[in-house]
């Protein structure tokens, strides 16, 4: 299991970017957590296989309506099985 912490950079808030990833997440058993960030970019910690967050990744490029995601800045580190559900949290 791995951990990515995600920044979405492009047209990402205002578009249903957290519902979306959310939803998604959720579909593909994945946990962690989404939230919007002041500089209009979208952070994401999420946990689950490499093959899995790359998925989540292309399904929220595909998927969401009206975001145009420009750039996803990835790090990636060991899972630690931190999360029970993956949920919206507060904006930064």
């Amino acid at each position: 299991m791995e951990k990515a912490h995600l920044i979405f950079e492009g047209t990402v808030q205002g578009v249903s970017f957290r519902a979306n990833a959310q939803r998604i997440a959720r579909e593909m058993g994945l946990t962690g957590w989404v939230r919007n960030l002041p500089d209009e970019t979208v952070e994401a910690v999420v946990e689950g296989t490499k093959a899995e967050v790359k998925e989540l990744v292309a399904r929220l490029k595909a998927e969401v309506r009206g975001a145009r995601v420009r750039k996803v800045r990835t790090q990636w580190s060991e899972g630690e099985k931190e999360f029970r559900i993956f949920e919206i949290r507060g904006d930064y």
